[in-house]
């Protein structure tokens, strides 16, 4: 111990791995349990206006052609950090993020646009007569199965492409 200096009785601090492991340029040191090593920068995201960072991408973002088609499948999957649509936006076939009223309807084989929207819209669930609650009020249109068609998956199919339930 220096007893002019005092500095004997001060515990050891470690050194950070990093701190004397150089990277090449365009990496980073990282570390973890094993060490200390280097990685690829990851580049800085600017996301748009009525865009936000997703830390696990935008494959689930809100999308103008799915809107008014019911739910839809998403897999829970995580992908890179990505810009995706702030909430209630929907991404528009310019790449844009709108709000509902500027998506344009297109309506796919066996739909047609319903004025008041797809609140009651029959769906495979319900086509064996199963009691479905409806409220019956007038939502943004939306594009709704042509009669006799019913939504399944996302698509408007006849009936007998429905699976039969006794439920």
């Amino acid at each position: 111990k220096d007893s002019m200096t005092g500095y004997g009785d001060e515990p050891e601090v470690p050194l950070d791995p990093c701190f004397s492991f150089p990277c090449p340029v365009g990496q980073s040191c990282v570390q973890d349990a094993n060490g200390a090593r280097c990685e690829p920068n990851k580049p800085a995201l600017h996301c748009t206006a009525n865009e936000t960072v997703s830390d696990c991408g935008a494959l689930c973002e809100g999308k103008c052609s799915q809107l008014g088609k019911g739910p839809f499948a998403c897999p829970e999957i995580c992908l890179p950090p990505a810009c995706a649509c702030s909430p209630g936006k929907y991404r528009n076939d310019a790449g844009l993020c709108v709000a509902s009223r500027d998506c344009p309807l297109k309506c796919d084989e066996n739909e047609q646009v319903d004025e008041c929207g797809n609140r009651c819209e029959p769906t495979c669930e319900n086509a064996y007569g199963k009691v479905k609650v409806c409220v019956l009020i007038c939502d943004p249109p939306a594009c709704v199965c042509k009669p006799n068609y019913y939504r399944k998956n996302g698509k408007c199919v006849p009936q007998r492409d429905c699976p039969f339930s006794k439920q």
